[in-house]
């Protein structure tokens, strides 16, 4: 569960990232967000020999509204598109189908790019994207070019994107005046795997009809305006038609049912005035659909959440999977990266400033000796690659961290500045527990899925065993032991002692008070993004309710099912407390 050793790479900017992609070709992986990326690494599914860090690259984080159409960069997070003001005038059927995309924290790093890049057959933008027939701009060392997305997507983890292009953009057609939309799926849980998803669009006398999870691609259908037994007749055609997936989920026939039964509902839907404005999923409206034949195995692994990553017809996943080996050595000598502060944070509280000097902080029983707190200054400035400094006179030269080599990390911890060293490949779930002795990021799945790894980088929650050590260099880290007034630089409440000796958060308080935790294993993670989810919640001036409760908590497995505690001590905490005991 741990990747190949590999070279990483952050590039100051879009030209440098082409560029480093013409000199490694297949050998190199794009990372962003990382949520789809480094589960496959963790599974030996891949193992690049150069992974090339765009998450920081501003550029591709800008949504730009040109009239007609939506460009959105590709490192534009899915938290952040589904929090942009225009999305529900402009986009109204991305503004449906957000909810759906994996789940509340893990879109807080999947990117737009990714999802698209990536191009799993269930996922849920790619099917609005091609809906709405959008685009695909993509940029190479010799230039760009625009890809129609329903061209684009060429099969199962499969794209018309080339081994030295990367995703820079996405363009969305703006909603037509006068044009309805809407989007429903059905999943054995919220934010798992689609079994099928449909997305539908309704002009006054056309209409197009898609659906994902059914087929390799998205699967979408231009036709005049239908209802009733016409519509019923062309969804069965439809069901026909197209070469089913059958993977065990309920298989062909139940898919094809789906079908007509889902493209029904979800095309009643956008005919009614309210269809555009609505936002959210209804649970009741997954479970009131046919229920899948009881022969039918369960998929046990919820959905990996997306990253930019080209999917490219010969390094897909299924392409790839020949495991570690298959990359040979980069043809240039990489260096130790520069003291560059890239990274997705909101803000300067996330970055170290030169020569500033923090308290230290004691790392914990059973760390990592080398990985001690440092108040010194920042990073030496490396040589730049020469193989990519030679490449062009254009971009400015890529900065690399050797594979097998350990590299200075500096970060905040919990409101202290400290630094450790590690090797590329190292999880920052490891870096924090073993170097730091932050036993409280409990590792669990480390794919991504159970949660109990979460911590918040640069405010944001983070699966740790989704991000690499070096990632982390210059931004903040908070993990649950911060979460106690006098551990973290929070402030001191009334309460019950934690166990760094400081005073328990609200939000553990009401934990406490509910006896919302049986083994506690799950408990970190979930207080992490709970507590995140609550400040912003109290930032805009509202309090959440019990659905709004349960979807977030849906990115996160608690194994003892103490599930109804943990919701009502989270609404409890949001009142104000304390609540019933």
């Amino acid at each position: 569960m741990k990747p190949a050793p590999f070279d990483y790479l952050r590039p100051d900017g879009v030209e440098a990232a082409v560029a480093a992609l013409a000199e490694t070709g297949d050998d190199a992986r794009l990372l962003a967000g990382g949520l789809s990326l480094v589960p496959m690494m963790n599974f030996r599914l891949v193992a690049p020999a150069v992974v090339i860090d765009v998450g920081g690259i501003g550029a591709l984080k800008e949504i730009a509204d040109h009239g007609p159409e939506i460009e959105v960069g590709a490192g534009v997070t899915q938290a952040a598109f589904g929090r942009w003001p225009g999305l529900a005038a402009r986009l109204p059927l991305a503004a449906e189908a957000l909810p759906h995309v994996g789940h509340y924290p893990t879109r807080a790093r999947g990117t737009v790019g990714g999802s698209v890049a990536h191009a799993d057959p269930s996922a849920e933008l790619p099917l609005v994207l091609a809906l709405l027939d959008g685009a695909v701009r993509l940029r190479s060392a010799g230039g760009e070019r625009l890809v129609p997305a329903r061209a684009f997507f060429e099969g199962p983890l499969e794209t018309a994107c080339r081994e030295d292009e990367m995703v820079v953009a996405t363009r969305w057609p703006a909603a037509a005046p006068g044009a309805r939309y809407a989007f429903d799926e059905v999943a054995l849980r919220h934010g798992d795997f689609a079994t099928a998803s449909c997305a539908v669009l309704l002009d006054e006398d056309r209409m197009a009809v898609g659906f994902g999870g059914v087929a390799d691609t998205p699967v979408v259908r231009e036709w005049p305006r239908l209802s009733g037994s016409a519509l019923a007749d062309a969804l069965a055609g439809l069901g026909r038609e197209v070469e089913i997936v059958d993977d065990g989920e309920g298989g062909a026939g139940y898919r094809r049912g789906l079908i007509r039964t889902l493209g029904v509902r979800t095309v009643a839907r956008a005919a009614s005035a309210a269809a555009s404005s609505r936002t959210t999923p209804s649970p009741s409206r997954r479970r009131s659909l046919p229920a899948p034949p009881e022969s039918a195995p369960a998929r046990l692994m919820t959905r990996p959440p997306v990253d930019l990553r080209p999917s490219r017809r010969s390094g897909s996943a299924s392409a790839a999977a020949s495991g570690p080996g298959r990359y040979p050595a980069p043809g240039f000598a990489p260096h130790v990266a520069a003291g560059s502060n890239a990274g997705d944070g909101p803000g300067p509280e996330g970055r170290i400033a030169a020569g500033r000097k923090e308290p230290a902080v004691t790392p914990g029983p059973g760390s990592d000796p080398e990985n001690v707190p440092d108040p010194a200054g920042p990073l030496g400035e490396p040589a730049p690659s020469p193989a990519l400094a030679a490449a062009g006179s254009g971009p400015a030269p890529a900065r690399l961290l050797r594979a097998g080599e350990r590299h200075r990390v500096e970060l905040i911890l919990n409101g202290e500045r400290c630094a450790g060293e590690a090797p590329p490949r190292r999880l920052l779930s490891d870096f924090l527990r073993g170097g730091f002795g932050r036993r409280g990021v409990h590792v669990g799945c480390e794919h991504g899925v159970c949660g109990a790894c979460t911590v918040r980088v640069d405010g944001a929650p983070a699966r740790a065993c989704l991000m690499f050590a070096v990632q982390v260099h210059g931004r903040r880290v908070d993990t649950v032991e911060g979460l106690a007034a006098g551990t973290g630089g929070t402030e001191d409440t009334e309460g019950s002692s934690g166990s760094d000796g400081g005073r328990l958060s609200p939000l553990q308080e009401a934990f406490r008070r509910h006896h919302a935790l049986q083994c506690g294993y799950c408990t970190p993670g979930i207080l992490m993004t709970m507590t995140e989810w609550l400040e912003r919640l109290a930032a805009e001036g509202r309090t959440p309710g019990e659905e709004e409760v349960r979807a977030v908590l849906s990115g996160h497995l608690c194994r003892c099912t103490g599930y109804e505690p943990i919701v009502a001590a989270v609404l409890d905490a949001a009142a104000g407390g304390p609540g019933d005991a």
